[in-house]
């Protein structure tokens, strides 16, 4: 989906969940993302094959200032949903936040959902910018809907990368689904920023990014209401 011609300096994904498509039925899809970090605006167009789906409904999810009036029809009858946000100031989000949802009557069965939607530039340029007006490649991923049984013991690990300049990426696995927070300390203990979020069983990944800050140690500390976890990083400017 990228034309030869254009220069990136970073790529981001929407991600949603792959699923068997039965006929008659109506499925809701969720789209997350992974690498969201300092984006100013997007826009894409999604090709979604109109043989075997009808789309009924747009949603928002927690991206500052979105509205249903974000997502163009106009190639709806044909096949395309176009899409474009955009927000005064870089905005990041985490691996669970959802950037937006799509519904759609299943028209004809027998195929994936990955094999029926692609991101394209047919109708509109598919393409994000950072706070910094440089091109973001943006790409779309499945993930399995195979539900695990895996367990996963509470750890918390060493962010990424470390030192770090003003992003980086926290991560940390839970054995069950909770609601918690991330909080950013100063050595003394100072709150710098606290990240409310509800985390999934398994493995999570926030990316944090601080603007303003001194060189020099902090803490980050990941609770729940009955797991609790500290570790120190250091950021440069």
């Amino acid at each position: 989906n990228k034309p030869e011609d254009r220069d990136y300096a970073n790529e981001m994904d929407f991600v949603t969940t792959d699923q068997n498509l039965v006929k008659g039925s109506t499925i809701k899809l969720d789209f997350t993302t992974e690498k969201f970090v300092d984006v100013l605006a997007y826009q894409f167009g999604l090709d979604f094959d109109n043989e075997y789906l009808e789309l009924l409904n747009t949603e928002t999810g927690v991206l500052p200032g979105m509205t249903n009036d974000y997502f163009g029809l106009n190639y709806a009858s044909e096949g395309t949903l176009t899409s474009a946000w955009y927000n005064p100031v870089g905005h990041s989000l985490s691996n669970t936040d959802k950037a937006f949802g799509l519904s759609f009557k299943v028209k004809k069965g027998g195929k994936k959902l990955s094999q029926l939607l692609k991101l394209t530039d047919s109708k509109i340029q598919t393409v994000g910018y950072d706070s910094n007006y440089k091109n973001i490649s943006l790409g779309l991923k499945f993930k399995s809907d195979v539900v695990t049984n895996q367990t996963y013991s509470f750890e918390l690990f060493q962010n990424q990368p470390n030192p770090f300049r003003n992003t980086t990426t926290i991560s940390f696995t839970l054995p069950e689904a909770q609601k918690g927070n991330i909080e950013i300390l100063d050595l003394n203990g100072k709150t710098l920023k606290l990240i409310e979020r509800n985390f999934v069983k398994g493995l999570n990944k926030e990316d944090v990014t601080l603007d303003g800050i001194a060189s020099g140690v902090l803490y980050y500390k990941v609770k729940t209401s009955t797991l609790s976890a500290v570790k120190k990083m250091v950021i440069i400017e």
